[in-house]
């Protein structure tokens, strides 16, 4: 079941499942401050079962605890009043080095899509501001503009 182990000392294992991230701790002695180089590593890692977490880290386990899931590479999020669309992209330093811009700006439009945003997508912002774990406007909606009373005559 947990075939994907993307991160292994001979403390703990942290592996992948359907979007959902899960760990392992085999021997005592991790410190809990010691995962945030994991994080760095891997920043698509996101801890939602803060208590499950802390258990599986202070506690050897004889099974894999799920403690969070696994974030898309490029995250999108819309404003409260629905006029802006925002990415962040999750990768480390060291992947975005090597990843293809293209490949990502059509990434960032495909789940910009997803999300029911089809207009007003601008491909020059996102070229012009994609980086590592910062959150960027990649859609501005038009704003209504005031229009003349209707007059019956």
């Amino acid at each position: 079941m947990y075939d994907n182990i993307i991160y292994q000392n001979s403390l703990i294992s942290v592996a992948i499942d359907d979007n959902k991230v899960y760990l392992l701790n085999k021997k005592a002695g991790y410190n809990i401050n010691d995962f945030k180089k994991v994080n760095d590593d891997y920043p698509r890692i996101k801890v939602t079962q803060f208590i499950a977490f802390k258990s599986a880290i202070t506690n050897v386990m004889n099974s894999f605890v799920e403690i969070g899931e696994y974030k898309e590479i490029v995250d999108i999020t819309i404003s409260k009043d629905q006029f802006q669309a925002y990415a962040t992209l999750y990768i480390s330093e060291k992947e975005f080095e090597n990843i293809d811009r293209d490949a990502v700006i059509d990434l960032t439009v495909q789940n910009a899509e997803k999300m029911g945003i089809l207009y007003g997508i601008d491909a020059i912002t996102i070229m012009e501001n994609i980086s590592v774990s910062n959150t960027f406007v990649i859609a501005n909606g038009q704003k209504p503009i005031q229009g003349n009373d209707a007059i019956i005559k």
